[in-house]
């Protein structure tokens, strides 16, 4: 039972809350996930309209100038090539992100689509779909991925293909993140689809894709937001192990975890090489969990106040 806002007419009915807006007072009463929020909207301005403030380019090599330390020209220094870090960190957030988003949206489409047609129709089509997600979880999904991208940069060889490797960073590891929300999705469908609404939807005539996606899917946001924003991270995460490994983000773009992985090679010496990516990239890892926390709290109708 939501709370309700008193009236300032006697007589006149309350207003109560929605789902919604219940969900949004309470996020809002958590500090950490407000916090989060906050940080996260810096590290984007921070990534899409910092590069025009600095007055350096991305790629500007100067071997001249050399590796320099965080000074009033750099602010967090240069890297081997005399690239101004901080300009390269603002571009490598940009694709950072853009793989984090666009690996979760491809994980989202596929997975809530998935989950809600296996838990709608149940029985031995539920089973075939299931045991399928069994198999794929059983595959290491880091080696999928890396078999995947190693497969179609051969096929690229082989065809003289063009395909930017980012584009394929953004199918892979989508298309291996989606096993977990498809098991989510199908256990709140499972839940609702013997409810009154989804009766009276059939009595009306509505279809059964029409139940799935206007109905069910619907009445499932709350977790599926929730997994959303931690899988954004992972996914992350994921992209700057393989830049790490060199399979990720190639030259002349760069992530943060490209960034780290050249920072790492000369730590010992330039230590703010790996430094500075290596706080950005963190940060937005600790936010985005932060934030998955806090909306799970505000989403579960269990911790609600009655």
């Amino acid at each position: 039972m939501t709370e309700r806002m008193k009236s300032d007419h006697p007589g006149q009915a309350e207003k109560g809350f929605s789902l919604w807006q219940d969900a949004w007072r309470r996020l809002k009463r958590n500090r950490m996930a407000m916090a989060s929020m906050a940080v996260l909207g810096a590290l984007l301005l921070f990534s899409v309209f910092g590069p025009f403030l600095t007055g350096h380019d991305f790629d500007a090599i100067d071997l001249d100038y050399g590796v320099r330390e965080p000074n009033f020209q750099h602010f967090m220094g240069t890297d081997l090539q005399g690239r101004d870090l901080m300009t390269r960190i603002m571009y490598g957030g940009r694709l950072s992100l853009a793989v984090g988003l666009v690996a979760t949206l491809v994980s989202f489409l596929i997975g809530v689509a998935y989950g809600a047609t296996a838990g709608y129709f149940g029985g031995k089509l539920d089973n075939l779909m299931m045991r399928f997600v069994d198999i794929m979880y059983a595959i290491p999904y880091m080696f999928l991925v890396i078999i995947l991208l190693v497969f179609v940069d051969g096929l690229k060889a082989k065809y003289g293909w063009e395909i930017d490797t980012i584009y394929l960073l953004f199918i892979a590891l989508g298309a291996v993140q989606w096993l977990t929300m498809a098991r989510i999705v199908r256990g709140q469908v499972l839940s609702l689809r013997k409810k009154e609404f989804v009766e009276a939807a059939h009595s009306i005539g509505v279809s059964s894709m029409g139940i799935i996606f206007r109905h069910l899917i619907p009445n499932a946001l709350g977790p599926i937001i929730v997994y959303s924003t931690l899988t954004v991270p992972a996914v992350m995460l994921e992209e700057a192990f393989l830049s790490f490994l060199g399979l990720g983000v190639q030259a002349p773009q760069a992530s943060w975890g490209t960034l780290i992985a050249d920072g790492a090679r000369a730590m010992s010496v330039y230590p703010w090489l790996i430094v500075f990516p290596g706080l950005f990239l963190g940060a937005t890892l600790f936010s985005l969990n932060f934030l998955g926390d806090g909306l799970r709290d505000a989403l579960d109708p269990q911790t609600r106040k009655v």
